[in-house]
Order: C-alpha cells, then structure tokens, then sequence
C-alpha cells in the first residue's frame, strides 16, 4: 500500500527564515520516526516557497503559489491509497499514522494545540489559550470538547485546520480542485473552511480521531501541549 506524506511550509512561516526554520526540526523528525507497517510503501513530499533541506530523506519537492494550488498539486500524486498532509510546526506521536488509517474514514484528523501567541487577542470565554484547535470556538465543532475528553471520534462539523489529516485516494478524487472562499464568498475564513465544506457536500465521512494528540510549535521554538 503507497502512502504519501505532505509537509507542508506556508508563507508566514517564510517570513523571518529562508528554508526550513531550525525549530521545526522536532516536527520533521516526527515525521521520519512514525511506526509503519511492513507492507507500507511510504513517500515524502515537501511543498513549500522555497528550498527544502539538501540532507531531507524526499521522494519528491514541489513549490507552490497559493492553498488552493497546493492541493491541486496533489493530483500528480493521485496513486497513492493515503495522502498525509502535516504543517511544518506540528510534531505527531510514533502511532499517528496507524491511528489515522485504522480510523476507517474517508479524511480523518489529529488534534493539536492551538499557538497562544495566535488565539491571545481573541475572545475565549474559558477556552484555555492552548485549548485543542478543532474545539476552538471559531472552528465550529461544539461537541469537541466533551468527545476530546472521552476520547471518542467524532465528526467534523466545522474546521480542523491541516495540522494533521489524512486523505483517501477517494476523497482526493471529489476535493480537488476546492474553492478558496466559503459558500458566502468570503476569505477571512480561509482555504481550510472551504476544503472542510466541500468534503461535507460530497458526503465524506469526515472524522477528528483525539486518541492523536500531536505537539505544536510556536514562533520562538516553545513546544505546545493540549490540555489533558
């Protein structure tokens, strides 16, 4: 079975440092040291602005232009059973990807931190500044929390973002292309609400799994944890 895994450098994350920032060397290696199966075939992707690492073990390396061109860029990938897309700041545990693919669904997400440097100018209520992304307020799935807590899998109602999600050959094939805008036309929601939303009218089983509890990264190095 081939799988492909996508590390993914966004602009912002460009802004201060040329190439691969040296604090995301935790996530990297997280990626390089995740369990696999015997059977597994598993690539790498990095898609990013600029140049990727001499010394990274990739199968391939794209540049891309924009969030919706990034996936679009994965229809040259279309082989593969699995696709993983990682952001360069999260760093995953050794069972991720088995967690991910046992979770039998047609895209299924981790959960990670959200960076408090990100949400500290945002209302909260009692929302913890390193509370889970997925049940943050804005991202539209109420009953995160409580499924995080019990540790059950849950659907996705709103956004997870793309820290950590896996995609079947399957959903691949009814995502791509995918629009930048939300259904009212508007941007500020960004290019993951749109993904989120297409998936949903296709009738993908959409899934957030909390038994992957990821790591994230904040702009000075400072490694996040989610709440327990």
């Amino acid at each position: 079975m081939k799988i492909l895994i996508v590390y993914r450098i966004t602009t912002y994350q460009h802004e201060k440092v040329h190439g691969l920032p040296r604090s995301f060397k935790p996530a990297f290696d997280s990626i390089l040291n995740l369990d696999k199966k015997k059977e597994w075939e598993v690539d790498i992707l990095m898609l990013n602005h600029y140049a990727y690492p001499p010394d990274a073990p990739l199968k391939f390396s794209w540049i891309y232009e924009s969030m919706p061109s990034f996936f679009n860029v994965l229809l040259n990938f279309v082989w593969y059973k699995y696709i993983l897309v990682v952001e360069p700041d999260i760093i995953l545990p050794n069972d991720a990807l088995i967690k991910l693919i046992e979770t039998n669904a047609d895209i299924v997400s981790a959960i990670y931190p959200e960076r408090p440097s990100k949400v500290k100018n945002f209302p909260r209520g009692n929302q913890p500044s390193n509370g889970w992304l997925v049940s943050m307020p804005w991202n539209a799935n109420p009953h995160a929390e409580i499924s995080i807590a019990q540790r059950i899998p849950f659907k996705i109602t709103g956004c997870a973002g793309f820290g950590c999600v896996l995609l079947t050959d399957r959903a691949m094939s009814l995502v791509v292309p995918f629009p930048s805008r939300d259904k009212n036309g508007k941007g500020s929601n960004g290019p993951d609400f749109a993904f989120y939303e297409k998936a949903r009218n296709q009738n993908l089983n959409i899934i957030c799994n909390p038994n992957i509890r990821c790591k994230h990264i904040e702009d000075d190095g400072t490694i996040i944890e989610g709440p327990e």
